[in-house]
């Protein structure tokens, strides 16, 4: 989560729709600083105090077990009204992405963390359609990353709860002007793209079965983002930008 006060902006960092990436970009604009919180221990999944305050037990069960980063709109809600801020004055940016492809993304990561350590992300494999389908069955929690769980909105009128709903296929052009929203700096020169893992097209990586469960999970997503199964992935989307708008890139 990034924060302006001063513009009254919140940045909302869905997971595998380009935090990192988000958080290289505009981190440095961030007025309300990881550091301001305290935590049980290194993972920063538990936060225990704002500011030196202990936060009341109910809260700090709220938001465990989600990096600051990461931190969903409803748990940002909850923690503005325990320190004071008023969460209706600030324009909320959440971002979503192709969900089929997200999802790969995901079942990349998870292989990632549990390869043996040292081992070059590069190099990790995707091992097959039917795998894909037993991870989305073995984690059907991540429902809860689908556009309403995550900002909180059920009626779908995002724009009248302050929400601007952008596309990570969309960040070359839709970074630069967050960058002015939040700051009268000259804007960085280009975005950059972080994650360097190696992923499969993710048009390969779904059975039926498992195609169809993510459309229903996400359907708000799909709908929002007009996404369809077969659409370039992000990374292709994005790679297509650099080549047309960077020479020599």
């Amino acid at each position: 989560m990034i924060v302006s006060h001063s513009r009254k902006i919140i940045i909302l960092g869905n997971r595998k729709c380009g935090s990192t990436s988000i958080h290289r970009y505009l981190g440095q604009l961030n007025e309300m600083p990881q550091d301001e919180f305290a935590f049980t221990d290194e993972s920063t999944r538990f936060v225990t105090h704002y500011n030196g305050e202990e936060l009341p037990a109910t809260l700090r069960r709220l938001m465990s077990n989600t990096v600051p980063r990461h931190w969903t709109g409803y748990q940002a809600q909850a923690l503005f009204g325990h320190i004071g801020l008023d969460w209706e004055s600030y324009r909320k940016v959440v971002v979503i992405r192709n969900p089929w492809d997200r999802m790969v993304s995901n079942f990349m990561w998870q292989l990632k963390s549990r390869a043996p350590e040292g081992t070059d992300p590069m190099t990790i494999k995707f091992t097959g359609a039917q795998a894909m389908e037993r991870f989305l069955l073995a984690h059907r929690d991540i429902y809860s990353n689908a556009l309403p769980w995550f900002t909180g909105v059920v009626d779908g009128e995002y724009a009248n709860h302050g929400f601007d709903v952008i596309r990570l296929e969309d960040f070359p052009e839709d970074l630069p002007k967050l960058w002015t929203s939040m700051t009268n700096d000259p804007v960085p020169d280009r975005v950059r793209f972080l994650n360097k893992t190696k992923h499969p097209n993710y048009i390969d990586c779904y059975t039926d079965l498992a195609r169809d469960w993510v459309a229903k999970a996400f359907a708000e997503d799909i709908s929002v983002g007009g996404y369809q199964f077969g659409m370039s992935s992000a990374r292709a989307t994005m790679r297509n930008w650099i080549a047309e708008n960077i020479p020599g890139r």
